[in-house]
């Protein structure tokens, strides 16, 4: 008796949502029996060492920005220099989203430095 499509995606969206359950939740419990840890033996957390914590928003908004300007260049070399639209595209978001992650590091670690200093 074959198996049917149905069957096959029913039970490849069970295993694959109870498989990224259970690794999110051994990653939430280690990471909390760690901090525990630390506690109890008076080491001071990372959050502790780290003089404010760096925004998420204005992270995601660097990020999302250079992916958008990438796209708009590869836009641009697809239509008017007709270079291949897959190259242009891929090679254009990677390019743009890893100087983004640079450029949020360097605001990162500006922002520390003047925290640090001003303490």
């Amino acid at each position: 008796m074959p198996i049917g499509p149905f069957v096959v995606a029913s039970l490849f969206i069970i295993i694959t949502g109870t498989t990224t359950f259970y690794l999110v939740y051994i990653f939430f419990k280690t990471r909390h029996a760690e901090r525990m840890a630390k506690i109890e033996n008076g080491i001071p957390l990372q959050e502790d060492l780290l003089p404010g914590k760096f925004p998420f928003g204005l992270r995601a908004g660097i990020v999302t920005t250079a992916i958008g300007i990438g796209i708009f260049v590869a836009n641009l070399l697809d239509h008017k220099f007709y270079v291949d639209d897959e190259v242009a595209y891929i090679g254009c978001i990677l390019i743009f989203g890893g100087v983004s992650l640079i450029v949020s590091y360097l605001v990162e670690m500006n922002r520390i430095k003047k925290v640090a200093a001003d303490a």
